[in-house]
């Protein structure tokens, strides 16, 4: 039977048991049936109810823009709804809208009552934003009332592994966030120990947390455990290819062992193209073996996937302007002395220009031939 053909007790089982059957489209067309039978019905009750029920089934089906219609709709309604904000929230922030998003779960939260979720996933929109301080403050709100939902829900309970999976899972993941938000604001150190709190609480190697951490490791300068990590989340079941050669490419950087580290990231390339932060790192590994034009190859196809990365741009107009200086040292059969003179701040021709056989020596360049032919060049400089 055609759903324009069924009445509203059809319609409600139809969708029910395509529920079931997790058929969520057609979930979703039943509710859609009956929204629109209700559509000018004084009662409000049940028109509210399938609103609700059609705007999670079109979210279910990924239809976000659709959902802020109809949750729009509810609101109309019902303004006063925090639960409705917070779906609409959700909404907007999956249809690359993070503001109105913002705006909604704000709203949601003056309303209360306060909910854990609301605040994590408010912390996921300031995160995404950049607002990383703020974040922090929601994802300690959210876990100070994970604490407190479990402290009056599960009173007997001595130990949060006694918890029942649903729980656990909540305050790991939120431990997580914080561990992620934290790392941004280089607290290394509380990066760590949050990490540690969602490992320890799942009570399993779960190789997305312990690749991370072997981030933290690294920028603590733990690269014995670094390592450790590395290997570890390898070993794991599913483990992540592309992640396991990033991480260990950075093992390999932190040891100056940039020829290996190369490998690694063009091998973490190759599992994942778009894993775009390989290539800033290979860029680096070049720039250190002297490698200038594959270095600004590599920022320049980061400046396609993103134009706007202050970050990368910044490096790449490092790049180019030391090029210069690169290509007379290449010029002259001394590329050997290139990071020499980088370090010393001679990163421009005109600075060089003024170069001595005494400044050589005070930058350690002693070997008597290649002071001649630096000297020789520098004389012959028109600039």
């Amino acid at each position: 039977m055609d759903l324009s053909d069924m009445d509203e007790e059809e319609l409600l089982l139809k969708a029910k048991n395509s529920l079931i059957s997790r058929d969520y489209d057609i979930t979703c067309d039943c509710y859609e049936y009956l929204c629109i039978m209700y559509k000018h019905s004084l009662n409000l009750e049940i028109k509210k109810f399938y609103l609700y029920q059609y705007g999670l089934s079109l979210k279910r089906i990924y239809k976000y823009k659709e959902a802020v219609e109809v949750f729009t709709e509810r609101l109309e309604i019902m303004p006063n709804d925090s639960l409705t904000h917070w779906l609409r929230c959700i909404c907007y922030s999956y249809s690359g809208r993070p503001l109105e998003a913002l705006e909604d779960c704000n709203i949601a939260i003056d309303i209360g009552p306060a909910e854990d979720y609301y605040y994590t996933f408010k912390g996921k929109i300031n995160k995404c934003l950049g607002n990383y301080e703020i974040a922090k403050t929601d994802y300690e709100k959210a876990l100070e009332l994970l604490n407190n939902k479990m402290n009056s829900k599960y009173s007997y309970v001595n130990d949060i592994h006694d918890l029942d999976n649903g729980v656990k899972v909540d305050y790991a993941f939120t431990c997580y966030d914080l561990s992620e938000v934290k790392y941004q604001l280089k607290d290394f150190q509380g990066s760590l120990q949050d990490i540690n709190s969602a490992i320890d609480i799942l009570n399993l190697n779960i190789h997305k947390y312990i690749f991370y951490r072997s981030k933290i490791y690294y920028k603590l300068d733990r690269l014995d455990k670094c390592l450790e990590d590395i290997n570890l989340a390898h070993n794991t079941p599913k483990s992540d290819l592309a992640e396991y050669h990033y991480c260990l490419g950075l093992w390999n950087y932190k040891n100056k062992l940039y020829h290996e580290a190369i490998e690694n990231f063009t091998k973490s390339i190759v599992e994942r193209p778009n894993y775009t932060r390989n290539l800033t790192k290979r860029s680096r590994c070049y720039y250190k073996l002297g490698l200038l034009y594959n270095a600004i190859d590599d920022l320049k196809s980061l400046q396609k996937e993103n134009p706007y990365s202050y970050k990368n741009n910044e490096l790449f107009s490092r790049y180019e302007k030391e090029l210069t200086v690169f290509e007379w040292l290449e010029s002259l059969n001394q590329t050997d002395h290139f990071h020499i003179f980088i370090e010393e701040g001679l990163d421009e021709m005109e600075i060089i220009k003024d170069l001595t056989l005494d400044d050589l020596k005070d930058i350690s360049i002693n070997n008597e031939e290649d002071q001649n032919i630096l000297i020789n060049a520098v004389n012959q400089l028109e600039i």
